[in-house]
């Protein structure tokens, strides 16, 4: 007998070899190619194994790699750019680390100087695009980020150079405007900063709100902070809601008054938006974007527009992955509230899950569900329970900065969490009673729990009230200001009834704790987790997509925003790299196994259609594996029977228990296997999986996996031209059976469920587990 559903360990110990990799299954971490084989390691070997560039780099002056590299990462306007002499040339500035012994110095230098020049701005960008490609290519090593996490001037003062950088950066993307970007687009600029942003918030050694912060500035050189910028961005009317629940980040704040101060600072005077705003405006249009394509369009547009439709996904995947960094792994309790008011203000995660289901222009497969499975952490993250209190006490601070500055934050429990969300089902309740007394009865009367358990309830209930009346009615409830709008698209979404329900189920919905979230995830992997490319990334860095990035969460020494939240992120990465372990395992065995689809003799007394019918076909196994077993027909004694399912506790929605009993036959075996099938005891974790051949397989030969060259195509690299491919192009290579996300479909894995053994019985019946026999 199998308990299908226990709360035991998950699965056997992961077997883990390396170190180096943050990801799910540790890889071998690597700063470059291993030296060559030769007699002590000499420095002659060393030297010809990396090329003839080192000789070149010792005899050049800074001044000349600091001209070359201006030349080839940032050309004029004049110049064409090659870009794969750019990835070369990157490459090799990456090899010889002239981010740390050259570009950074002499931004150093030139910032210090007293007459700045044209050639500081361009420096800025070379930084950037090699900081960028550097972690992109996964070779991001600790000298790297020492150099980064240090200062030329204090030791208390981190990432010097980086505060040089970004500010110029954010200042060249917002006056550009996709004009003139050096020979790349607007896309491709914001999502090289961005994950320069998200590699900048990784060093531990300082807070990253030191670094985040610059991109809710304004303008360079100003001492602006999070709410002062962002809230130029935010209609009044729906600012000075936060401002009454939030007393403490807006000190002595006053209606008239800042209704008025509000109104002359709608943030339209602004020369340039913070990079913030800009970033989360270019993602909504990214992912709102109707255009078609024209199906009798040249070849030339058709292959431009494929070429910024992949520009985009890459800026929407690094966008997404600095956004979640920028709520899970901040300390500054004040920029990330002001962030998350900011998102709420454009409806961010509505409008972005709105697009996300049309689902016509978000690339391909794996792209979209990557990007699905990014806004859902940002979703996560925006319903965390958080609370801010100030270390002192409020009547204490002389000043609202002193105020802001001794913010802390501190978890919300569940029932301050449930108090928070019935005040606002009470405000919309008296706001019905006062304005819909009479057509908006079951509102009214309804009990607090009901509005805010989400469903159909509150949609019904509205039914009465027209479009207009509806968006008055959020006017009134301060979410929106219907008499402005931050763009075209949000101003049609107001006419959009959907849109407006969406908005007040959003505001009313209790979300779900981390603890109760927790008791309904599967304790044992099933396929669809084992197989999701975006959970459990490939072995080989090339498979991944352009972007290069995972939905996964990230450990960090310190910056973390509970125990609770810091208990999660380990049991997930934990449940990810059991699942990596399992899927190895799982893997090995069926293909070992070679399902095959033969004739069915079943029924010997009836006649075998020749032909090959359907129903007279079954799966069968041309190999074996040591400890994998074929289950018999239950007409045979053997298959998998459930034996009971317990009912569902009080509050939950799962059975309290699932027992099955599997009955297995050790006869075929030798020795040596039923001495380890023996082996087994109460405790073990097996799995089951469910495996029908595909009709075309009659040999026990599967489809061969695609080439890497095809995959990566797939996923939405350039294609190779014709005629070039040869030595180092993947040509012929495959992709490993591990890292194959349509090994199911080759093999025909349907299903994989995991239990536990609570009992072993013998063919007699008798129990071998229990230590104690009884008569039950």
């Amino acid at each position: 007998k199998i308990d299908l559903q226990t709360h035991s360990t998950m699965a056997k110990p992961v077997r883990n070899s390396g170190s180096g990799s943050s990801h799910v299954r540790k890889r071998r971490g690597s700063n470059g190619p291993p030296p060559p084989k030769g007699n002590g390691g000499g420095s002659d070997a060393n030297k010809k194994f990396k090329g003839h560039h080192e000789d070149d780099a010792k005899d050049m002056e800074s001044s000349e790699i600091v001209s070359q590299l201006l030349q080839e990462l940032t050309p004029t306007a004049d110049n064409s750019v090659n870009k794969s002499q750019q990835i070369r040339f990157m490459q090799r500035a990456v090899d010889q680390g002239w981010i740390r012994t050259v570009v950074g110095p002499e931004i150093e230098k030139q910032n210090d100087a007293s007459n700045k020049s044209d050639q500081l701005d361009r420096l800025c960008r070379v930084w950037a695009l090699l900081l960028s490609w550097e972690g992109q290519s996964g070779r991001l090593n600790s000298s790297t980020l020492s150099y980064l996490a240090s200062s030329k001037s204090a030791s208390t003062e981190s990432l010097d150079v980086a505060t040089v950088v970004l500010p110029k950066l954010f200042l060249f993307i917002g006056s550009s405007s996709g004009d003139d970007n050096q020979g790349a687009s607007t896309h491709e600029w914001l999502a090289t900063v961005c994950h320069c942003l998200t590699l900048l918030g990784s060093v531990d050694r300082q807070s990253p709100a030191k670094i985040w912060n610059l991109a809710v500035q304004e303008e360079s050189g100003t001492s602006q902070d999070a709410g002062s910028a962002l809230m130029k961005y935010v209609s009044p009317h729906v600012g000075e809601l936060w401002k009454r629940q939030n007393p403490i980040l807006f000190p002595g704040a006053n209606a008239e008054n800042n209704e008025n101060e509000n109104a002359n600072a709608t943030g339209q005077n602004s020369t340039t938006s913070p990079f913030l705003v800009l970033v989360l405006n270019q993602v909504l249009e990214c992912l709102e974007d109707h255009t078609e394509t024209d199906e009798e369009a040249e070849d030339v547009t058709t292959t431009q527009n494929d070429s910024e439709s992949k520009q985009k996904t890459i800026f929407v995947h690094r966008a997404l992955e600095w956004l979640v960094d920028l709520l899970s792994l901040s300390v500054d309790g004040t920029l990330r509230t002001f962030v998350l008011w900011y998102l709420k203000a454009i409806f961010f995660s509505l409008r972005a899950h709105r697009a996300m289901q049309r689902g016509d222009n978000q690339g391909n497969a794996a792209a979209r569900h990557l990007t699905q499975q990014l806004l859902y952490r940002i979703q996560e993250w925006q319903n965390f329970p958080l609370q801010y209190n100030n270390k002192k006490n409020s009547q204490q601070l002389d000043s609202g900065e002193n105020m802001r500055n001794n913010q802390v934050i501190i978890p919300r429990s569940q029932q301050e969490t449930m108090h928070l969300y019935y005040r606002r089902a009470s405000t919309l309740q008296k706001m019905c009673h006062r304005y819909h007394a009479h057509t908006l009865d079951d509102i009214i009367f309804a009990g607090l729990g009901r509005l805010c358990a989400g469903g159909k309830f509150v949609e019904n209930s509205l039914a009465s009230l027209s479009d207009s009346e509806l968006l008055t009615l959020l006017h009134k409830l301060r979410l929106l200001d219907e008499n402005e709008a931050s763009s075209e698209t949000l101003k049609a979404l107001y006419h959009d009834r959907s849109f407006l329900l969406q908005i007040l189920n959003d505001y009313l919905q209790q979300p779900k704790d981390a603890l109760e979230e927790l008791q309904y995830v599967p304790l044992f992997c099933t396929e669809k987790l084992l197989w999701d490319a975006t959970k459990i990334p490939p072995n080989h860095s090339s498979l991944l997509l352009p972007s290069k990035v995972l939905s996964l969460p990230k450990l960090s020494s310190t910056h973390y925003l509970s125990f609770t939240d810091y208990l999660w992120r380990n049991f997930s990465l934990l449940q990810l790299e059991t699942a990596s372990a399992i899927r190895s395992d799982l893997v090995n065995v069926i293909r070992r196994l070679r399902p095959v689809m033969s004739m069915s003799n079943d029924n010997d007394d009836e006649d075998i259609d020749m032909d090959g019918d359907a129903n007279n076909m079954k799966t069968t196994f041309a190999g074996w594996a040591r400890m994998a077993l074929e289950l018999q027909p239950q007409q045979k004694g053997g298959g998998l029977t459930i034996v009971k399912v317990e009912k569902p506790l009080l509050g939950k929605t799962f059975p309290n228990k699932v027992l099955a009993e599997c009955t297995i036959d050790l006869g075929p075996c030798g020795a040596a296997i039923r001495r380890e099938w023996d082996a087994l005891s109460e405790h073990d974790n097996i799995f089951f999986a469910a495996i029908h051949a595909s009709p075309d397989n009659t040999t026990g030969q599967s489809e061969p996996p695609p080439t890497v060259q095809e995959y990566r195509e797939q996923l939405g690299y350039d294609a190779v031209p014709a005629g070039t491919e040869g030595k180092g192009t993947n040509k012929d290579r495959l992709v490993p059976d591990d890292d194959d996300p349509s090994f199911p479909q080759r093999y025909g894995v349907q299903l994989v469920r995991g239990g536990t053994i609570v009992q072993i019985r013998d063919e007699e019946g008798t129990v071998l587990t229990d230590p104690i026999p009884s008569d039950n």
